[in-house]
């Protein structure tokens, strides 16, 4: 239940928070749980696992990259062999108007970890137009309209929902009514969201 946050006009390349394995030690990271968090504004990345093996990403809200970004400005990003991730129930919303080197996609898995150590389903993904990806993974960008492609390329977001999640405002990253997020998840084990509120039977998508 955190803000995690940059200022929209930051350029320091920060990542908003850093889940770093071993690289070959003998230390591990696993049995990790983010949960319920809200991530806005990353120059960088708003959260990064590397090397992390068994790793639950639930219910979190990653709004926008900032105004200044780089080409590593992801939302969520998994790099150098990180296994059995799993990502449900996430809102990555981003009105960046450009996506030259990456720049504001959601959810990017690099070339050394394998689509299929991530299960990623009942996420909602939103950019301002269809031409910008929001998804990278196997080495290939996906866009807006690409559902049915990543759901027969990567077998990920069977259930997952590509339009504007319709926030209260930008300061209020709860759902309108009428949401396309609203009553769109599945229970993941969480009792309550980020604001306190018990979930109801079948959650929504988002913080």
């Amino acid at each position: 239940n955190n803000l995690i946050y940059e200022l929209p006009t930051s350029v320091a390349a920060t990542v908003l928070m850093f889940a770093q394995g071993p690289h070959g030690g003998t230390g591990v990271i696993n049995s990790l749980y983010v949960y319920n968090n809200i991530f806005k504004y990353p120059v960088g990345a708003g959260f990064q696992m590397e090397d992390v093996d068994t790793a639950f990403v639930y219910n979190n809200v990653f709004y926008e990259v900032a105004n200044t970004p780089i080409n590593t400005s992801y939302q969520l990003w998994l790099t150098d062999g990180s296994t059995q991730i799993t990502v449900k129930n996430n809102i990555f919303y981003c009105t960046y108007n450009s996506d030259a080197g990456g720049r504001g996609m959601g959810f990017v898995i690099e070339t050394n970890v394998s689509a299929s150590e991530v299960d990623a389903n009942y996420n909602l993904y939103y950019r301002i137009n269809n031409n910008l990806r929001v998804l990278y993974g196997g080495g290939i960008g996906y866009h807006m309209d690409d559902k049915a492609l990543i759901t027969s390329t990567l077998g990920w977001e069977t259930n997952g929902v590509f339009a504007d999640p319709l926030f209260t405002s930008t300061s209020d990253l709860t759902l309108q009514a009428g949401s396309p997020a609203i009553a769109a998840g599945i229970g993941v084990g969480l009792v309550s969201d980020y604001a306190g509120e018990v979930w109801k039977a079948t959650p929504s998508i988002g913080a």
